[in-house]
C-alpha cells in the first residue's frame, strides 16, 4: 500500500497519522479531574438550567426533546447534559451519607414449624479397650 505513495503522500501520510496520535493523546489527558472551583460553577449552572425545567425534559429522553422542543431548548438541553457529563466524570463525588439501617416494626415473625419426623442417630459403638 505504501508503495503506491509518492514522497508528498507519504509525508502527509505520516504527518496525518502523528496528528491522530497526538489528539487521541490531548483527549485522554483532558479527561482528567476538575479542580474543585469549575466543578462548583458546573454544579451552579447545572442548578440554573433545572430552576428552567430543562432536567424534566432529560427526564423525558431524546426522542421527546427531539421532537418536542424548539432550536433554543434542545441546545440547553444539549449543555445540560453536557454538565451533567462534566460533573459525573470529571469531578470527585461528595461524600456518600451513610444511611440509617432500617429497623423492622412489625410484630415478631413466628419462628418456623420443625418437621415431626426426627432423624434418630444411632450411636456409633465405642472401640473396646484393649486390654494388656
Amino acid at each position: 500500500m505504501l508503495r503506491n505513495l509518492g514522497n508528498g503522500q507519504l509525508v502527509f501520510a505520516g504527518i496525518l497519522t502523528i496528528c491522530v496520535v497526538f489528539s487521541s493523546g490531548l483527549q485522554m489527558a483532558s479527561a482528567s479531574p476538575l479542580d474543585e472551583e469549575s466543578c462548583q460553577r458546573l454544579r451552579t449552572e447545572k442548578e440554573a438550567l433545572s430552576v428552567l425545567g430543562i432536567d424534566t425534559y432529560f427526564e423525558r429522553g431524546a426522542e421527546w426533546v427531539k421532537t418536542n422542543l424548539t432550536a433554543a431548548d434542545y441546545n440547553l438541553v444539549k449543555r445540560y447534559v453536557n454538565v451533567f457529563e462534566q460533573l459525573k466524570f470529571r469531578c470527585p463525588a461528595e461524600p456518600v451519607k451513610s444511611a440509617k439501617a432500617r429497623v423492622y416494626k412489625g410484630p415478631v415473625p413466628p419462628m418456623p414449624v420443625r418437621s415431626p419426623k426426627r432423624i434418630e442417630r444411632t450411636a456409633i459403638p465405642a472401640k473396646a479397650a484393649k486390654s494388656g
